[in-house]
């Protein structure tokens, strides 16, 4: 016997084994239903295609979420790119403004799933029982599926028989212009001595977001003149560069003269940064330019923000400007937003405002309170302010 050629066979047989095996899984494969492959490849294609449905549902709810108007007040804001997290706080709500005795009701309901529309209702409250209507709002507000918008808003008035006449219409157009970049439209018009709307005021911003995170915004502010042409009036361009965890914004605004040029009127720089407490902070500067035709700080604007561990959220803003006659700066102005979280019914917002007495000193000027109920997305949101 050849015990070296047996050696060998016996050496080789695991490797004949494996092939034998391999060949009859083949076989198998072959043999067997396709019914088990194409099942596993429709259940990946249906996980892709649920991960995609998310995906744009998230999209459309952060689109709806971006809604706004846009105004002139300063500094510009995106629409459609956010620059900040922290925005400008204003006084009062613009239902109660000039009318320390109104409160404000507001209904929203999801018409459908790219449909928005919200009634508010303002009041005046004499303080003796009688409430009386004294502005009705409608807004409506589309999200297409590609993220363009389209938004009406109806300001009415009752007149002194109580039946309601429309005192200002404005209507928004957000629509894409290529990668990354969009455009706002807003055209406010109002009734004219025929009651027929007229336009009377125009917006147009455009937003511009780059490859390396920088968004640059240009926003133009048209009035109609005599023969209704669009007049330019203002024009504001900003900057916003972000690293290292902060975002810095240069914006500049131009206003027309008496003869319709465009010159530098004021220069807003803007920092935004998280601090290692958690809080978040934001200062902006404006610089105006003097009778002597140069720019000096006009007004500095302080904003913390922060957040505790049952959800309390305390915006400070503590606003400064020159001191006549000296190169200081003195407050003119604190507002303190507080909101309180109400699970899934939403939560309430107490604003107090303070400004200086005659000893300089920050006293409260007045406090309101808004309440909202209903979750996000839900299908019916509601809001309530009044002055406290």
């Amino acid at each position: 016997m050849d015990h070296t050629n047996f050696r060998g066979k016996i050496v080789r047989l695991p490797e004949m084994i494996a092939k034998t095996l391999c060949c009859a899984a083949c076989v198998l494969i072959l043999l067997s239903p396709p019914s088990t492959a194409s099942s596993l490849q429709s259940e990946q294609e249906q996980k892709e295609e649920k991960q995609e449905e998310a995906k744009q549902e998230k999209e459309e709810k952060k689109f709806a979420v971006l809604g706004g108007w846009l105004n002139n007040r300063d500094p510009v804001a995106g629409m459609r790119y956010s620059a900040h997290q922290l925005q400008r706080l204003q006084p009062f709500p613009r239902e109660i403004e000039g009318d320390p005795q109104a409160f404000v009701e507001e209904e929203t309901i999801q018409v459908d799933p790219h449909t928005t529309r919200t009634v508010t209702r303002t009041y005046h409250d004499d303080g003796f029982g009688s409430q009386r209507l004294v502005s009705v709002t409608e807004e409506t507000r589309t999200v297409k599926e590609d993220g363009q918008e389209e938004a009406v808003r109806r300001i009415s008035n009752p007149d002194s028989n109580g039946r309601l006449q429309l005192q200002v219409e404005e209507t928004q157009r957000v629509v894409s212009r290529g990668d990354n970049e969009f455009e706002v439209q807003t055209v406010v018009s109002m009734p004219g001595v025929d009651r027929r709307l007229r336009p009377v005021e125009q917006f147009v911003q455009t937003e511009l977001r780059r490859t390396d995170g920088t968004v640059e915004l240009d926003r133009i502010h048209y009035v109609a003149d005599g023969s209704r042409q669009w007049q330019p009036v203002e024009r504001r361009t900003s900057v916003t560069r972000a690293g290292n965890g902060e975002s810095t914004t240069e914006e500049e605004v131009y206003r027309a003269d008496l003869n319709r040029r465009m010159s530098l009127s004021d220069r807003i720089t803007s920092r935004e940064w998280n601090a290692e407490d958690g809080t978040i902070h934001r200062t902006i500067e404006t610089q105006s330019v003097n009778p002597q035709g140069k720019l000096q700080l006009a007004e500095r604007v302080n904003t913390v923000q922060s957040t505790d561990p049952d959800g309390l959220v305390e915006i400070v803003q503590d606003v400064e400007v020159p001191l006549q006659g000296s190169g200081r700066m003195q407050p003119s102005e604190r507002i303190v937003s507080s909101f309180t979280p109400g699970g899934e019914a939403g939560g309430s917002t107490e604003i107090r405002v303070e400004v200086p007495d005659g000893n300089g000193r920050l006293t409260l000027s007045a406090t309101y309170r808004e309440d909202r109920s209903g979750a996000e997305g839900s299908e019916r949101q509601t809001r309530t302010v009044q002055k406290q």
